[in-house]
């Protein structure tokens, strides 16, 4: 599915008309791929907005 992504953003149109984007996490890969190329795809961007899941992280450590 990634590579397939990754191939069809690369030959997407303009999108000349869109002004606000909203994006979840899955186009934040290591690389940010789909979001630069989304970026470089849309001229007239005025608003952005990332949906971002936060992950904790519990770790406990005992000293004896």
């Amino acid at each position: 599915m990634k590579v397939i992504l990754n191939r069809e953003l690369k030959t997407c149109p303009t999108f000349s008309n869109l002004k606000t984007l909203s994006l979840g996490e899955w186009c934040m890969g290591a690389d940010f791929g789909p979001l630069i190329s989304f970026l470089q795809h849309s001229p007239n961007l005025e608003k952005l907005f990332l949906e971002l899941k936060l992950v904790h992280i519990f770790i406990s450590v005992e000293f004896a």
